[in-house]
């Protein structure tokens, strides 16, 4: 019965430190930069929306739901975090564009 109610009394707290992470992501996500205009304008839409997440964070109960809601930002991010001198890029960079084609616009993917 103990582990249980330790149990139950955790899940606030790592509740919290999710949402936490998920206000992380979406923050770097939505700082992102471009010195291209015309890219900057195409993400525009992309950080729009995850602005409009960050807003509903609070209101997240299940962590499945968190998660789903970082994919497509977190893929960005890690292909911006792709590094060429990796011996693992010509594998990784590759896959990283193809799971961002679920959630960004082709013309987005192929300028990351």
């Amino acid at each position: 019965m103990t582990d249980q109610i330790a149990l139950e009394n955790s899940k606030p707290i790592v509740m919290e430190r999710c949402k936490n992470i998920v206000r992380a992501v979406l923050t770097k996500f939505i700082m992102i930069q471009s010195p291209e205009e015309e890219y900057a304008k195409e993400l525009e839409p992309y950080k729009e929306q995850a602005a409009e997440w960050m807003k509903t964070v609070d209101e997240i109960s299940e962590i499945v739901d968190m998660a789903r809601l970082l994919d497509g930002p977190k893929l960005f991010l890690k292909a911006l975090d792709c590094d060429e001198t990796d011996p693992l890029y010509q594998f990784k960079f590759p896959y990283i564009l193809e799971r961002m084609g679920r959630y960004f616009s082709e013309k987005v993917v192929r300028r990351v």
